[in-house]
């Protein structure tokens, strides 16, 4: 709106300018240029002053109205000039100091036709126009000053909405950015995520398989050989029990960075799954390169791994599957080789394997007992057979009860073709459970159907007396089936006890509390002695096979076992020898004072019936010896 009216009093001020000089009226060019001079200085400020130069702005346009006012030949001119300086005030201040102008307009008006009219310059006549003049300004100088505070009002509504507006566009399409930045960075996380793993970084067993396949191709077209190594963390499952998940993930990291740092840039590093990495070898000549390579990766496991403050060392396991000769497809080399790791795991930690078929047909087969093994469990297919304990006069004192795993067909597998599946399975403690239970009541019944109420033993796995429910299970049993204690028997080899140390003298005192007795199977094939049982609440230790089978012609063999069976008397030991097949040898042992014997001497394993006709008649009536 300044501007325009710079524009108009432009137009107008030429012209004014022009008859002034022409006139000689000094007083009304200046009073007209000093007027548009505020105009124009006010219509190119891009931000209005501060209050008080706004207000001389409206008191040049004021005196400059006053001063054309105050000259007859320029009355209406300064008129005009007054009611722009209320208008001015209206806008730049607000509609009070308008009003207030306006006030002062009149006062001037007023002093300005008095002053003439005492001079005798207006007639009466004259006056009273004038007087109507003024009032007839202010009037319209009132109305306009309220029209341009209402006007400015909603120009500053508008300004601000559109503002406003202008601050929402701004902050939508700052949104926009954002969301479309966001959306980027998710899509990339996401390319990221579909490719590689989320806690290694490595590459994942999908991309891995994608890259073998290129690996493949150019392999095959250069008549080249590749390798698949599959690498396992040995006993990681034990690690991240102990130590926690997190700290297995710490673990998992570490070792997958130390990975990276041992092979070259062309080979390809990948995560599996759990404990597993995977390596693409694309650049062998031989076979025989592997040995290298793995020589490598087995020095990112020699340092010990840092986590939580504890120093943990781990070692890892490795297996091999070339192309063409174990595969040509990239699914069937990383089975091949994850195969081979498997078979590596076997050996012990640090292994080392090719992939091998025969061994896998083998593997196969496990892996097929394992799962008949969890419906034999289901259905309870596995029974105790019995074999029997009998003293120096051949007369049955107790039984040994022996897993046997009814299949199908009526056939019976043998504890050597699925005890060490059970137990890699993690099947060994319910397969050990259910025979217990069922060893326990076949004893309690013998003495409710009259027969000789012997104790019978069973064998505890390792894994099974590892479990921290193993003094429960054993407590429940015998109150299921109503068995004494007292006729309960379990037998333990050296090593599954002394492998738990003190938490095994825990366990055993609290079997020894239920009432049971306790037996050392296998003595002397371990690494325990004499002083170390000494603090283990034992009653009888077994005179293994292999100690037994060399009498009585082995002098040696003579000297041990006479030496085991005096110390364990001393130490108030029943002592009990199994594998007894000949009568020299079971006249030896019975002249060395040995209290019980076991063997095919007197009888192979039995079924439940077998045995029980053998308790009812007597062993040498059932029984060839």
């Amino acid at each position: 709106m300044l501007r325009t009216c710079a524009i108009l009093g432009a137009v107008l001020l030429v012209p004014a300018l022009f008859l002034a000089i022409k006139d000689g009226d000094a007083t009304y060019a200046i009073a007209m240029s000093a007027a548009y001079a505020s105009i124009l200085v006010l219509s190119f400020l891009p931000v209005l002053p501060s209050f008080p130069a706004r207000a001389s702005i409206v008191a040049v346009l004021f005196i400059a109205g006053a001063c054309l006012a105050a000259r007859p030949s320029s009355l209406f001119a300064g008129a005009a000039w007054l009611c722009a300086a209320s208008s001015i005030a209206s806008i730049l201040l607000s509609f009070g100091w308008g009003l207030a102008v306006i006030a002062a307009q009149v006062v001037a008006m007023a002093a300005i036709g008095a002053a003439r009219r005492a001079a005798g310059g207006l007639p009466a006549g004259e006056a009273l126009g004038f007087a109507l003049s003024t009032i007839t300004a202010a009037t319209a100088c009132t109305l306009a000053c309220f029209a341009e505070t209402q006007l400015s009002k909603g120009m500053r509504r508008s300004m601000s909405a559109r503002d406003k507006l202008a601050k929402e566009l701004f902050d939508r399409q700052d949104a926009l950015l954002r969301e479309a930045a966001g959306r980027h960075d998710a899509e990339r996380r996401a390319d990221f995520l579909e490719s590689h793993d989320s806690l290694t970084r490595l590459r994942n067993r999908e991309n891995f398989e994608l890259e073998l396949a290129k690996a493949i191709e150019v392999a095959a077209g250069r008549g080249r050989i590749l390798g698949v190594m599959a690498i396992g963390i040995d006993r990681f499952k034990r690690v991240a029990e102990i130590h926690g998940p997190g700290a297995g993930d710490a673990l998992l990291i570490e070792a997958a960075n130390r990975l990276m740092r041992s092979f070259r840039d062309d080979d390809l590093v990948a995560r599996e799954g759990g404990d597993v990495f995977l390596v693409l070898l694309s650049d062998m000549k031989v076979p025989e390169d592997a040995k290298a390579v793995i020589e490598k990766s087995r020095r990112a496991f020699d340092r010990s791994f840092s986590v939580n403050g504890s120093e943990i060392g781990l070692s890892a396991s490795f297996g091999l599957a070339l192309f063409p000769n174990d595969g040509i497809r990239p699914d069937a080399l990383i089975r091949a080789s994850g195969v081979a790791l498997h078979l590596a795991k076997e050996d012990g930690p640090g292994s080392y394997r090719l992939y091998d078929a025969s061994l896998h047909e083998r593997l196969l087969a496990k892996g097929l007992i394992e799962q008949q093994m969890r419906g034999a469990l289901r259905s309870g297919a596995f029974l105790p057979w019995y074999q029997p304990k009998v003293d120096s006069l051949g007369r049955i004192v107790g039984a040994e009860a022996l897993a046997r795993w009814l299949l199908p067909e009526g056939d019976f597998r043998q504890p050597a073709d699925f005890i060490q599946e059970a137990e890699r399975s993690g099947s060994i403690c319910d397969l050990g459970r259910m025979v217990l239970a069922k060893a326990c009541a076949s004893a309690a019944a013998w003495a409710r159907n009259g027969l000789e109420p012997i104790p019978v033993s069973v064998n505890l796995s390792p894994f099974q007396f590892r479990s921290d429910d193993i003094v429960r299970d054993v407590r429940s049993i015998l109150g299921a089936t109503s068995l004494p204690a007292s006729r309960l028997d379990l037998e333990i080899t050296e090593s599954g006890i002394m492998d738990e140390g003190a938490d095994a003298i825990e366990k055993l005192a609290e079997l020894k509390a239920l009432g049971c007795s306790i037996t050392i199977d296998d003595f002397g094939t371990g690494y325990s002695s004499f002083a170390a049982l000494r603090d283990f609440p034992v009653d009888c230790v077994k005179l293994p096979q292999s100690f037994v089978e060399p009498l009585p012609s082995d002098p040696r063999a003579s000297a041990i076992a006479s030496a085991v069976i005096d110390l364990a008397h001393v130490l108030r030991f029943s002592v009990v020898a199994e594998g007894v097949e000949t009568r020299d040898q079971f006249a030896w042992l019975d002249a060395a004072r040995c209290d019980q014997y076991q063997g095919f001497l007197f009888a192979k394993p039995m079924p439940e019936r077998a045995f029980e006709s053998a308790l009812a008649k007597g062993l040498d009536e059932a029984i060839e010896c």
